[in-house]
């Protein structure tokens, strides 16, 4: 008898869209694996209609409770995840699994998954605690397929820069790092990713921009599904901690990091150095010199394993 198994997941303005890429290679690989993947989510819009890209079966709902149905895996993929939720989840199914939970919801759980969650240490771990099995560190990260492909490595002056700092970038970073990348001589092209949200002056800034006395140095691409090949196109990645941060390093491209918020500071401390808003005015400095970026042949991130696990996180969910 075929295993159903249904996927809770948000995504959206305010949440962004990393939970729904995810989810989307989480139902793909389930696929493959034979089993039945329906997708259950609130949201509208572009994040819903990625859903509908995988020819699978896509519920809509306003409140959570209409997502309670018997399945034999239920995924919630989503950082908000009420304990009376999970409780509720949890009579419904033989298997539990939430992925980025830091609630007290886990104790309902069958099988947790914390890649991205503090703290992002060297030593990935696989543990059992009151009977729920825990995943934690990048090597559980649930990569796209294309991110398998590792390149060569960069570690020279960069002439091709990438800019991707998340779908909303809600600190406003894109915009002044792009304003001061442009000036820089050294630089031949800057690509930007703006996401599927960008702000409307934002994108006529970078036309201005790319129209005046840059004359095609910059390249502004908006929604892109997958930044794999605008990666491997570039030298150096400039973007924030995070999945982007990881895909980056898996193909073998050095970043530059510049949190968002003090959280993001603080998850990424003990494998990788990451700058502050004041600090953009350095770029120069940043650039030229390797010792301010993230590189993937040091030490620390290379005994991350990122997403070596990922096989493993489908296994523990269909065992």
């Amino acid at each position: 008898m075929t295993k159903k198994v249904s996927i809770l997941v948000e995504g959206g303005l305010e949440r962004g869209l990393g939970h729904i890429f995810r989810s989307v290679t989480l139902a793909k690989l389930l696929s493959v694996s034979g089993v039945e993947v329906s997708f259950f989510t609130k949201s509208t819009g572009i994040a819903k209609d990625l859903l509908y890209e995988t020819k699978l079966e896509v519920k809509g709902a306003i409140h959570d409770s209409q997502f309670i149905q018997d399945s034999d895996v239920i995924i919630v993929d989503r950082l908000d995840i009420r304990v009376s939720l999970a409780r509720t989840l949890r009579k419904k199914t033989s298997k539990l699994v939430l992925f980025s939970c830091l609630s007290n919801a886990n104790q309902y759980a069958d099988l947790v998954v914390n890649s991205l969650r503090p703290p992002l240490v060297s030593n990935s771990t696989k543990e059992v605690i009151g009977g729920t099995t825990y995943l934690r560190g990048p090597r559980y990260l649930i990569l796209r397929e294309e991110f398998k492909n590792q390149g060569e490595s960069r570690l020279y002056s960069p002439k091709t820069i990438l800019v991707l700092l998340g779908g909303t970038d809600p600190s406003g970073l894109t915009l002044p790092i792009v304003s001061n990348l442009v000036e820089i001589p050294e630089i031949s092209k800057v690509l930007v990713i703006v996401g599927y949200y960008p702000v409307a002056d934002v994108i006529d800034f970078f036309k201005i921009l790319s129209q005046t006395r840059h004359n095609g140095k910059l390249e502004v691409f908006q929604g892109v599904g997958s930044p794999y090949l605008l990666m491997t196109k570039s030298d150096l990645v400039i973007t924030s901690p995070g999945l982007s941060m990881f895909e980056a390093l898996s193909v073998n491209r050095p970043v530059l990091l510049f949190h968002q918020n003090a959280l993001q500071r603080k998850d990424i401390l003990e494998i990788a150095t990451t700058h502050t808003r004041s600090q953009i005015k350095l770029l120069p400095k940043l650039i030229a010199s390797t010792d301010h970026w993230t590189t993937p042949n040091s030490p620390q991130i290379k005994d991350l394993h990122i997403g070596e696990g990922r096989l493993e996180v489908i296994k523990e969910i269909l065992r």
